[in-house]
């Protein structure tokens, strides 16, 4: 279930892109109302190295769920609210609203940041298993809008730029792992400029040298 928060940014650890609806239960509070196996489909019996999902609350603005690891019975999310009842059952609910965290299965944090209406708003945050944080950036209704970092496991800085309005824009910057700076571009409206290397001298990039998001 790893990366709501990022979705499509290159986060090998979430699977919250997949959408998948099964027929909603009869809602009863504490209760189990779906399971997922490890690539977040839905499945109609526990997997071992699956998730499942709680409906611990019915309330006027919504549904309070959390998801469990199954083979640890540990949390993979904190409690979160879903708005619409066809979402109850869906790996990324997009109905989903509020403060928004998930963890690794072994207990370190994974992710964090606020959702409003199902949309991504403000920082968004992930860590490594190790507790190492390695990518953060900001959304405005739900496009990448801001400052945007991400870092080498051992916490030495990797990438460094800014998007406007979903698009890279500005300076980026990317370094090498525990050393001086490899490489600079120039980003307009999403599209490489310019690019030079750590002497100054032009270079060719393409996008996926910067993937973020």
């Amino acid at each position: 279930m790893l990366t709501l928060l990022f979705r499509s940014v290159a986060l090998g650890c979430i699977a919250l892109l997949i959408t998948a609806c099964t027929q909603i239960p009869q809602l009863v509070e504490n209760t189990t109302i779906a399971y997922f196996d490890e690539r977040g489909n839905n499945i109609s019996k526990p997997s071992p190295r699956g998730s499942y999902r709680q409906l611990l609350k019915i309330q006027s603005n919504g549904y309070l769920v959390q998801s469990f690891f199954v083979n640890t019975n540990t949390k993979q999310t904190d409690p979160f609210i879903i708005h619409n009842k066809e979402d109850l059952t869906a790996i990324d609910p997009l109905s989903i609203d509020g403060f928004f965290v998930q963890w690794h299965r072994n207990g370190q944090k994974a992710g964090s940041g606020h959702f409003i209406n199902g949309k991504r708003q403000g920082t968004f945050t992930e860590w490594t298993e190790q507790g190492t944080k390695w990518a953060e950036m900001q959304f405005e209704n739900d496009l990448a809008n801001g400052k945007a970092n991400l870092w080498y496991e051992d916490g030495s800085k990797y990438i460094e730029g800014q998007y406007l309005a979903g698009k890279e824009e500005g300076e980026w910057r990317i370094w090498q792992q525990n050393g001086p700076i490899r490489f600079k571009a120039t980003f307009v409206q999403g599209s490489i400029i310019s690019a030079v290397d750590a002497n100054g001298k032009p270079i060719n990039l393409s996008k996926d040298d910067f993937t973020t998001k």
